[in-house]
């Protein structure tokens, strides 16, 4: 018996640790043009997709003070789903900004984010 409420214990505190990750859903840029998403609570990101229509974009994340905190090449974004993901999340920030930079002329970018 005690063992069953020790095992009991155990997990839930480990269930009170645990943070549900929160699709910010789909964000679609109008065309010539860049996505922008602004996490405003303290955001722990998890997974970021992007595509371009066509063409090809930058996936940048900024902190609050507009220091960049990860990037990727400046065309590695194109029609081809670009999933990016951390085995261990981004450190948690206030507003984060993650922009998809415009994917050329005529193209619309989008944009998934997993946080919490």
């Amino acid at each position: 018996m005690k063992r069953t409420i020790l095992t009991l214990a155990a997990c839930l505190l480990l269930a009170g640790r645990a943070t549900p990750q929160v699709n910010t859903g789909v964000h679609v840029s109008t065309a010539n043009s860049a996505v922008s998403v602004t996490l405003s609570t303290p955001s722990v990101v998890y997974t970021i997709d992007a595509w371009c229509s066509a063409g090809s974009a930058k996936l940048t994340i900024e902190d609050v003070l507009s220091n960049v905190v990860w990037e990727t090449q400046s065309s590695e974004v194109s029609n081809h789903r670009l999933r990016v993901q951390w085995p261990i999340a981004l450190a948690p920030q206030n507003n984060y900004t993650v922009t998809l930079s415009a994917c050329g002329n005529g193209n619309v970018g989008t944009l998934a984010i997993q946080a919490n």
